[in-house]
């Protein structure tokens, strides 16, 4: 078939063959403007004398050539290498085959959820994207059927549909109670074609934070210029002494797996209560940090150059280090950085002594 946008090349050499018809001559085309009028112009020729020949795109030569009658005996085929299939001029070029639509086998996730208190920590993820398979024509029917209360779809609802785009955003809303407490389905349909899927998932959560060694005491000595340092008094240097007690703790989740990056980690404590009446130690102020790994240390412990702070802390070993002096509740929140802010993971007793510190 000649296309209206291809250029016609003249090749001398090409030969064809007229002799068996004499009163149609050899047509040269001279102009794309003129082709259709010598198509015209042939048939009307050919058919004036009984002919029934067709006219084909000669891809060799880039001639139109006037081809042999149907089932005509005396019809001389072309040389070796030039023959093609002959399609009549009028006849449009078949479209290109579609590639065929295929079902969606199974719904993918490209990432763990997490909760974390309606904060989003810098290394956790709190929403991910589903795919129904690799198909992205047809019509994608999302329903959350178990588990609404800990997942959203991106419109903040339980249920979805798109049109050709098998991809959709889902995040935590809270933690999950059980593994795979939560099934996602998406039904699919193209034409005749139909498929439902199901995936289920947990929203993984910070859950606590073990003790894993400790309570470890020591004795605290430093000196230092005075003024620099709460526990010195106005004026000159001294050595301050008292003791120090450390922990190390593990954040873990609500299924007891240690957590497998750093997350930030703050901590608040609530009005102290004074054990000993009169004492004016100091209230903690820890600033937030991250976790390394999954663990943080944390410290109790109070120093005093002699007068500064009454009663004067003691050493661990001191007969009179178990004195209660004050105490307060103790929180720790993970996923910001900012105290107060974040996922409640532990809350104890936070107990000073004259000689030592305890979580209880």
């Amino acid at each position: 078939m000649v296309k209206a946008d291809m250029k016609i090349v003249r090749n001398p050499s090409a030969v064809h063959r007229t002799d068996r018809f004499p009163s149609v001559p050899a047509i040269r085309h001279t102009s794309l403007q003129s082709r259709s009028v010598q198509r015209t112009l042939h048939r009307s020729r050919h058919l004036a004398q009984g002919g029934q020949g067709k006219a084909t795109e000669d891809g060799a030569s880039g001639g139109l050539c006037i081809g042999g009658l149907s089932g005509d005996p005396n019809h001389e085929s072309r040389p070796a290498g030039r023959q093609q299939a002959e399609t009549p001029i009028d006849t449009p070029a078949p479209s290109p085959a579609k590639h065929p639509v295929s079902k969606p086998l199974k719904i993918m996730r490209d990432k763990q959820v997490w909760w974390c208190g309606g904060v989003k920590p810098f290394q956790y993820d709190v929403s991910a994207v589903l795919s129904a398979g690799f198909a992205s024509g047809g019509v994608f029917r999302w329903d959350i059927v178990k588990g609404s209360d800990k997942v959203d779809f991106e419109n903040d609802q339980d249920g979805k549909t798109k049109v050709n785009n098998h991809k959709i955003g889902i995040r935590s809303t809270d933690a999950s109670g059980a593994a795979q407490d939560i099934t996602v389905r998406c039904s699919w349909s193209h034409g005749n074609l139909a498929s439902t899927l199901f995936h289920k998932m947990t929203v993984l959560a910070p859950s606590d934070a073990v003790v894993s060694s400790g309570p470890n005491d020591s004795i605290a000595t430093m000196s230092t210029p005075c003024g620099s340092r709460p526990w010195c008094p106005s004026a000159g240097r001294c050595t301050a002494t008292g003791y120090i007690t450390q922990y190390l703790m593990e954040v873990r989740d609500q299924f007891g797996t240690a957590l497998p990056r750093d997350i930030e980690i703050n901590e608040t404590f609530d009005t102290f209560t004074d054990d000993f009446m009169g004492n004016n130690w100091p209230r903690p102020n820890f600033p937030p940090n991250l976790t390394t790994g999954a663990r943080f240390g944390d410290s109790y412990g109070m120093m005093s150059c002699p007068g500064r702070f009454r009663p004067q802390p003691l050493a661990p070993s001191d007969k009179l280090a178990s004195n209660k002096i004050k105490h307060a509740t103790q929180i720790y929140r993970v996923g910001s950085l900012t105290p107060g802010r974040g996922l409640i993971i532990r809350h104890h007793k936070a107990q000073y002594y004259l000689g030592r510190g305890r979580q209880e």
